[in-house]
């Protein structure tokens, strides 16, 4: 089952974005875990970031803090930088030893980005290291939106956002958690 996990706000968005990205990070327990799993040797011995996916949108994941901070600076923007959300998959939907399940996975995790966070820049890091090796995405938000310079706000971030991925997820034919809109009925 697909789940928003953990949203936070991050006061240094070069710190998070490093923290998702990951670089030289990725141990050698998991590439174990892939190559135990019968992922291609070659596929493994490129593996070197936490994040085994990178996408943007309104970004380059690979220059993410240098662009968010430029925004940001050129906004004016101060205090929390950015928003960072997690999002997870169950290993019945997404297989963390299938090469094209990281590819998918990245790919929800940039249709939420793109549904939920439109004006943004906004970076997905798809990661499968952990506890269980589950497939789950470091989506990192920049504060500013990109036309108004107006910092993301929103209320009730958990139950939008879980939504909307659960809609996603429904598209892509990936189980979701069934939650009734009223918790005691």
């Amino acid at each position: 089952m697909a789940t928003i996990g953990k949203i936070t706000q991050a006061t240094s968005g070069t710190a998070a974005v490093r923290y998702a990205e990951g670089k030289e990070k990725l141990k050698a327990s998991t590439k174990q875990f892939l190559l135990k799993s019968g992922v291609d040797s070659h596929v493994v011995d490129q593996l070197h970031d936490r994040a085994v996916v990178k996408s943007g949108m309104n970004i380059d994941p690979e220059f993410a803090s240098t662009q968010m901070k430029a925004t940001r600076s050129a906004f004016g923007t101060t205090g929390k930088e950015t928003v960072r959300v997690i999002q997870s998959f169950s290993t019945a939907d997404l297989n963390p030893a299938n090469p094209k399940d990281w590819q998918k996975a990245n790919e929800i995790g940039y249709q939420l980005a793109r549904k939920a966070f439109s004006g943004h820049q906004v970076a997905i890091y798809t990661q499968l290291d952990g506890t269980g090796h589950k497939l789950h995405n470091h989506i990192v938000v920049n504060m500013p939106n990109l036309k108004t310079g107006k910092k993301y706000h929103q209320h009730h971030d958990w139950q939008r956002l879980s939504a909307i991925s659960d809609d996603i997820c429904r598209e892509h034919g990936l189980s979701v958690i069934e939650r009734s809109k009223d918790p005691r009925e």
